[in-house]
C-alpha cells in the first residue's frame, strides 16, 4: 500500500511541471529561441620577420688534380729553396751545391748538355732561354746551331746561376714547367736533403675544381625553391650565384668554392637561401581561412566599424609551428582576428 502511494506520488511531481510548462506555451506568442555560444575573440598584432628559406645541403665535388712539376737529371745535395708561391720564369726554384736551378716553360724540357758545335731542335730552345734572360740580344739566324758566340753566352749564363767557367749547358741547372707562372701548392723538396732523383716530383700545383653539385642532405627532403625568387649558396662568408634548373655553380663560382674546401674534398656542406630576403608578416595560421575556390584571407578589425571585422585577401611565404607568414595583402598595423572560426557566424573568405 505505501509503494502504491510513492509512485503515484513521484507521477503528480513530474506530471505537474510538464502540464505548466505547456500551458504557458500554448498561451504564449513567443517563439523559443536557439542557444548560440560563440568564443570571445583574439585580436593581435602580426610580427614583422624574414623569409630566407634556409635550407642545409650537401655539395658533391669533382676535381681534376694539380699539375706537376717534376726533377731533371741531377745530382747533389739541396741547399736552397724559394720559398715563393708562384714558379716564375727564369728565377731560380731552388740550389743544389750552391747552384742555382731556374724555372722555364717551353714546348720540351731539356734532356742533354749543350755544347758548341751541336746542332739541333734543343738548341734553338736554349737560345730562346739565353734571350728571354737576357744574355743574346737576338736570336742567331741558324737557331740550331751551337756557335763559338752562343758558348760565351753560355758561360755568362752558367756564371749567374754560380757555375764558374764552363761553356757548357747542363739541362740540370733549368726545371722545366708545363706552364708559368706555375702556382705551388706543394714543395717536396727541403734544404739538406739529397737532389730528388731524376722524374721524381718536386712540386704539385693546385687541384681544379671540375664540378659543385648541390645535393639534399636528407633524400626525403628535396631542394626547394620559389619559382622566378634568386637564390645564393652560402659557404662561410662567400655567397655564390648557382644554376638553379641544373643545380650546379657556374664557372666563376667553382674557383671561389675551391679557395674554401679542402683540395679534393669529395663533398662539403653548405646552406642555399634567398638571394634577398623576403619581409613578412607573421600571425597565428588559425587567422588565415579559405573559401571553396581556395582563395585566401584573413579577417581583420574594421576601423569603421567598433564591434566589426572585414576580410582581407593574403598571398602566403610558409609556416611554420603554428605561425603563417603573409606575403601580402596585410598591413603591419592591421589587427589580426586569430579565431575567426570560433568568433564569426560567417567566417568562410567571401
Amino acid at each position: 500500500m505505501g509503494s502504491r502511494r510513492s509512485i503515484v506520488l513521484a507521477a503528480a511531481l513530474i506530471a505537474v511541471p510538464v502540464g505548466a510548462l505547456t500551458a504557458m506555451r500554448l498561451y504564449s506568442d513567443d517563439e523559443l529561441n536557439a542557444v548560440s555560444v560563440r568564443a570571445d575573440p583574439m585580436v593581435v598584432l602580426p610580427t614583422t620577420r624574414e623569409v630566407r628559406d634556409l635550407q642545409r645541403l650537401n655539395v658533391v665535388l669533382t676535381w681534376e688534380e694539380g699539375a706537376v712539376v717534376r726533377a731533371p737529371g741531377w745530382s747533389g745535395m739541396v741547399t736552397a729553396v724559394s720559398g715563393d708561391p708562384e714558379m716564375e720564369e727564369g728565377r731560380p726554384v731552388l740550389a743544389i751545391d750552391g747552384i742555382d736551378r731556374i724555372a722555364r716553360a717551353s714546348a720540351e724540357p731539356f734532356y742533354r748538355a749543350l755544347a758548341s758545335g751541336d746542332r739541333g731542335a734543343d738548341v734553338g730552345r736554349l737560345h730562346e732561354l739565353l734571350l728571354a734572360t737576357g744574355f743574346i740580344d737576338a736570336m742567331p739566324a741558324d737557331s740550331e746551331f751551337l756557335s763559338f758566340g752562343t758558348s760565351l753566352a753560355v758561360e755568362q749564363f752558367n756564371a749567374s746561376l754560380g757555375l764558374m767557367d764552363s761553356r757548357v749547358f747542363d739541362p740540370g741547372t733549368v726545371i722545366w714547367l708545363p706552364f708559368a707562372p706555375f702556382p705551388v701548392e706543394t714543395m717536396e723538396v727541403e734544404v739538406g736533403a739529397p737532389a730528388p732523383a731524376p722524374g721524381s716530383v718536386i712540386a704539385t700545383g693546385p687541384a681544379t675544381l671540375l664540378s659543385a653539385v648541390l645535393q639534399a642532405q636528407n633524400p626525403a627532403e628535396p631542394i626547394s625553391l620559389e619559382p622566378g625568387v634568386p637564390y645564393v649558396l652560402v659557404k662561410g662568408q662567400a655567397r655564390l650565384a648557382f644554376d638553379a634548373e641544373m643545380l650546379t655553380l657556374p664557372g666563376e663560382g667553382l674557383a671561389a668554392l675551391a679557395a674554401l674546401v679542402e683540395p679534393l674534398a669529395e663533398q662539403t656542406d653548405a646552406v642555399i637561401e634567398r638571394e634577398t630576403p623576403l619581409e613578412v608578416l607573421a600571425v597565428p595560421s588559425t587567422a588565415i581561412v579559405a573559401n571553396g575556390d581556395g582563395d585566401l584571407c584573413a579577417w581583420v578589425v574594421d576601423a569603421s566599424d567598433d564591434a566589426g571585422y572585414r576580410p582581407v585577401d593574403v598571398t602566403l611565404a610558409g609556416s611554420q609551428a603554428g605561425v603563417t607568414n603573409v606575403a601580402t595583402g596585410l598591413g603591419a598595423e592591421e589587427e589580426v582576428l586569430a579565431n575567426p572560426s570560433a568568433v564569426l557566424e560567417e567566417w568562410v573568405c567571401p
